[in-house]
């Protein structure tokens, strides 16, 4: 699952990443990096260099509550590299050993303005 994962998200032509970490409801162990692997398209590498696994990592609590199998998928706001405010669609499945998240682009955020 996970070299698929990994080369899944490598040939995506779009701002895409994976995520394979504990599962985010785990503490990680002193010292230890809860991700261990963040896999990053060419054109999310491009747009989002400021991106890191925590930033992620810290998202995914929001909306995985399950052990296993499925745990939630979600809508997370991330910046690109010019400030402009985009939305990854993350989903994330467990497998009893990793938590494996994929996050793919879905357009720039659009900002709501209340005209009295």
């Amino acid at each position: 699952m996970t070299t698929t994962m990994w080369r899944i998200v490598e040939n995506l032509d779009v701002p895409a990443f994976g995520l394979i970490s504990i599962h985010p409801q785990e503490n990680p162990e002193v010292g230890k990096n809860p991700v261990r692997y963040f896999i990053r398209s060419r054109r999310f590498q491009d747009q989002f260099p400021d991106v890191c696994e925590r930033i992620v990592f810290r998202e995914l609590r929001q909306f995985c509550f399950r052990r296993r199998g499925p745990l939630g998928s979600g809508d997370v706001i991330l910046n690109s590299l010019d400030g402009e405010k985009h939305v990854f669609r993350l989903d994330a499945f467990n497998n009893s050993h990793d938590t494996l998240t994929l996050g793919v682009y879905q357009g720039q955020k659009n900002l709501a303005v209340a005209i009295p």
